[in-house]
């Protein structure tokens, strides 16, 4: 990337024509590289910050997940306890009941051969304890039942609780992510003006130098072009090895993930073929030839064409930048996924 920034006001500026004496130096090749190194800086600490934000979010999920288990937990065992306390409590009164018709049995087999009142008696006095029994079976398990009930709809209430907070904190966490997508959509959108601006000025600069030099000696100029272009032949150069270097990285890298090697190599492939293009080829071919000629035609062509190749390196340099921003958010996001399920 760093010789793609270069490249792009080198292309511009090798159809200027040298420095006018009484204007101030400006070093815009500088200011390019502060410019980009202050941009990096701010998108590391805006990195930074989303990596700080997007943990304590999953820190925060971990907790209300923890708490919701714990809440189930001693809400089931509560549960159980109450159930095993009504199952007694049933066993308990048929145990009572079975007592209270062997005791009558018995009574009626002693009075069997008694008169017919003292039986009745027995009968009812079996009837009213029967009765009370019963009844007092019938409070405990309707107060149990209400128990049961109640720590049922307690523990609902406690998950509910901490559901609405993990829900406020997603609403939270999703606006933060978009507040985040938009500092950097704006901050790269800065930058690209920014830039811009300054290139556009220095390729303003050099060309109202190159119209205050019009008399310039041929030579002098020819000069000129020749650094520029011992400059651009270098860059071009660099950019092959580096090229190279990333096509050797995919190669070796089997884990990577394919979307993203799939916009990495779409983006290679673009500025391979701007630098592979015919109207960079005769600039660096023929643009001293036709100078020497006088050829003025053929020259303002080839300042139509490096112009037409910067603004096209421009726009890549610009879908470089959004595309590494969309990667590292999506890659975020899918982290985010994966340690939710």
């Amino acid at each position: 990337m760093n010789t793609l920034l270069d490249f792009i006001p080198q292309i511009r500026i090798i159809f200027g024509n040298g420095d006018v004496p009484q204007r101030p130096s400006i070093n815009h090749e500088k200011i390019l590289e502060d410019q980009r190194k202050a941009y990096q800086e701010s998108m590391e600490r805006l990195e930074s910050m989303r990596r700080d934000a997007a943990y304590a979010y999953e820190q925060a999920e971990i907790a209300a997940r923890e708490e919701r288990k714990l809440i189930r937990r001693e809400n089931n065992e509560t549960i159980e306890l109450l159930r095993k306390k009504i199952n007694n409590d049933d066993e308990n009164h048929k145990i009572l009941v079975q007592e209270l018709n062997n005791g009558l049995a018995e009574k009626l087999k002693i009075l069997r051969e008694a008169g017919q009142e003292e039986r009745k008696n027995a009968q009812e006095e079996f009837e009213e304890k029967m009765k009370n029994l019963k009844k007092q079976h019938e409070a405990r398990q309707e107060a149990l039942q209400e128990e049961l009930k109640n720590c049922k709809k307690d523990g609902k209430k406690k998950i509910r609780k901490v559901e609405k907070e993990s829900e406020k904190l997603k609403e939270k966490r999703e606006n933060q992510l978009v507040k985040e997508q938009k500092d950097i959509e704006e901050m790269t959108q800065q930058y690209a003006n920014e830039r811009k601006k300054l290139i556009d000025d220095q390729f303003r600069m050099r060309k109202e130098i190159s119209e205050e030099k019009r008399e310039l000696p041929i030579d002098k100029a020819q000069e000129h072009v020749r650094l520029e272009l011992d400059e651009i032949n270098k860059m071009k150069s660099m950019f092959k090895f580096q090229a190279s270097k990333i096509q050797q990285h995919f190669m070796n890298e089997s884990s990577a993930n394919p979307d993203a090697v799939k916009i990495c190599k779409n983006y290679l492939r673009q500025l391979e073929e701007a630098m592979r293009s015919k109207q960079l080829i005769a600039i660096c071919a023929l643009l001293q030839f036709d100078l020497a000629k006088g050829n003025i035609r053929k020259i303002q062509s080839y300042g139509n064409d490096a112009d037409s190749l910067a603004q096209k390196l421009e726009t890549i340099q610009t879908d470089v930048a959004f595309g590494g921003i969309c990667m590292k958010d999506l890659k975020s996001v899918m982290d985010q996924k994966q340690l939710k399920n």
